[in-house]
């Protein structure tokens, strides 16, 4: 509405006190004015990437030949290259992905948590994209249609946009912009595939038994068993470019380093935290922002104890022998931070002050 791109008296879309008074009684946007903001977004989106450089990234003109029937992509391709509106074709094809698989306020949101436009956006949705092999998901959970109750394929496909966000934000803070998407697609694919063939076995075993649990639940309402494991395994993916950077800095392999991050996690609560601050999102915006900046921050004080913690691991010592080695350090900020956790258990549920305390200890 800002930028020009939807006028809501036109629109026939409710004003701020309209919408107040909705949230006042618990009730939604209808689906033709949710309708009306997809077409819009996609509308806005879909103009800020013409007006830069993203059709010209290489790597989207994959999307483009997704946009033609597979005869065509297979025996036209050197006039599909060079096709006149290519870049037009490329910017309404990305455009569109973005707001069908992630929403209509994900370029938004992203773009205010990052202080970013919706080209650098772009570029780490469809790097992210690719890294978590998410069109080979989406697809396998769509042809479940009629197999499997719908309201199950929308939880699926929900889970699925957690892991979108997530790589999409990490691309967005941890390389440089504009992102190269063949770049980060090279250097992530691999070690985030390694880290899914054994992402049950690194977990601890309680994390492991919820985990299996959850994908033995889908494989008995008739999700395939290799759909199920990765549903339910997503939990535990969001920080695998984390996982694969600390198996890249340390010399160690993805299984290892990740069995490290995930005790490490487990050891000093932060799962425990991160569990807590998702229960929090459902406030306004104003606390949405600060919950999701603090379980950003989590993510990141995982990785930096994990690299911590590895530190002093010995070529006969495990990841447990190097997190008593680090504890032994740090007895008196273990007793602290112990100390602060008991009281925090004790007083749950956590509201956002007591998170943000938590946070900074």
């Amino acid at each position: 509405e800002r930028a020009g791109h939807l006028d809501r008296s036109v629109e026939f879309l409710p004003n701020d006190e309209a919408i107040a008074e909705r949230v006042q009684g618990g009730k939604a946007l209808t689906r033709p004015e949710l309708a009306v903001l997809l077409a819009s977004a996609k509308i806005g989106i879909c103009a800020d990437l013409i007006a830069g450089d993203v059709p010209e990234d290489p790597y989207l003109g994959e999307d483009l030949e997704q946009y033609f029937p597979e005869a065509l992509s297979k025996t036209q391709d050197p006039a599909i290259a060079s096709h006149r509106l290519r870049r037009e074709l490329i910017a309404t094809t990305v455009s569109n992905s973005i707001v069908n698989r992630a929403g209509c306020s994900f370029v938004n949101d992203l773009s205010e948590a990052t202080s970013t436009p919706a080209s650098d956006v772009a570029r780490a949705y469809a790097a992210a994209r690719h890294v978590f092999c998410l069109r080979e998901l989406w697809l396998e959970i769509e042809a479940l249609d009629n197999h499997v109750p719908s309201d199950l394929q929308t939880q699926m496909l929900v889970e699925t946009g957690r892991l979108l966000e997530r790589g999409t934000l990490w691309f967005l803070r941890a390389r440089p912009r504009p992102i190269d998407i063949s770049a980060v697609i090279e250097e992530f694919t691999d070690g985030v595939a390694s880290l899914g063939e054994v992402i049950e076995t690194v977990l601890t075993e309680e994390n492991r038994t919820r985990t299996e649990s959850t994908r033995n639940r889908y494989i008995e309402q008739g999700v395939p068993e290799g759909v199920a494991r990765m549903i339910a395994a997503i939990e535990w993916l969001l920080p695998a470019c984390d996982i694969v950077e600390i198996a890249g800095e340390t010399g160690l392999d993805v299984e290892m380093a990740a069995r490290a991050y995930f005790a490490v996690g487990s050891r000093f609560s932060i799962d425990w935290l991160r569990n807590n601050a998702a229960a929090l999102n459902g406030g306004n915006h104003w606390q949405h922002r600060a919950v999701a900046a603090i379980t950003d921050d989590l993510f990141g004080q995982q990785r930096a104890l994990c690299l911590a913690v590895l530190q002093h691991s010995t070529e006969d010592g495990g990841v447990d022998a190097a997190i008593g080695s680090w504890e032994a350090q740090h007895q008196a900020l273990m007793v602290r931070t112990g100390d602060l956790f008991e009281d925090l258990k004790s007083s749950s549920p956590l509201d956002l002050g007591m998170l943000a305390v938590a946070n900074r200890q």
